[in-house]
């Protein structure tokens, strides 16, 4: 089985129940959870980071603590996004007005040097694309989004058969 593990300041365990959690339970799945599932990370020690916590001045301070954590060949996600400014011409996200123009974390130019240097050290990062509706190949992001890292960059599908991206996804 795996191990959970929850660094954060107050001592008590993590309750959020949001997407990242359930990153991380697809990640660390066990194949004795009578699911017919198994996590790529099943059987390893997972980390659990909260972005909000008074030991982090920023995002970019989270990826540099996993950074030191973890080694070559270990993987690490994060579904925190940064909404864009400027965004695109004619930006909307109707099915998601809130999130609107949200696009990967790598938007921020400290996160992307952390990940940038979490990569060069054969760290797998795989982080949310964003729920903005966002085409990140658009002009307006030069390189910015141009795989440089070597993260991958994990987009929302339908639920459906098809599979298709989901309306409110950036890809």
């Amino acid at each position: 089985d795996y191990t959970t593990i929850s660094i954060q300041t107050g001592g008590a365990g993590d309750s959020d129940n949001d997407h990242g959690t359930a990153v991380s339970g697809i990640m660390g799945a066990c194949d004795e959870n009578n699911v017919g599932m198994i996590g790529f990370a099943a059987d390893h020690e997972i980390h659990v980071f909260q972005r909000n916590s008074p030991n982090y001045a920023s995002t970019a301070d989270v990826y540099d603590y996993a950074n030191s954590l973890l080694f070559a060949g270990e993987a690490t996600t994060s579904s925190w996004g940064y909404t864009c400014n400027p965004c695109p011409a004619g930006q909307s996200c109707p099915c998601n007005p809130g999130q609107n123009g949200s696009v990967a974390c790598e938007y921020n130019a400290s996160v992307k040097a952390e990940i940038d240097q979490g990569t060069a050290a054969g760290i797998l990062y795989c982080i949310s694309a964003g729920n903005g509706c966002v085409n990140m190949d658009d002009a307006i992001f030069g390189a910015t989004f141009d795989f440089t890292t070597g993260s991958v960059y994990v987009a929302a599908v339908n639920s459906t058969g098809d599979h298709d991206a989901s309306c409110f996804t950036s890809w």
